[in-house]
């Protein structure tokens, strides 16, 4: 289930990046 919240968190990060590419 880690794994599963690991990749979640991943894609939300990478959403966000999008949004604010100072984020980097």
């Amino acid at each position: 289930m880690q794994r599963y919240l690991e990749m979640f968190y991943f894609l939300n990060y990478r959403k966000l990046a999008e949004s604010v590419p100072l984020a980097n």
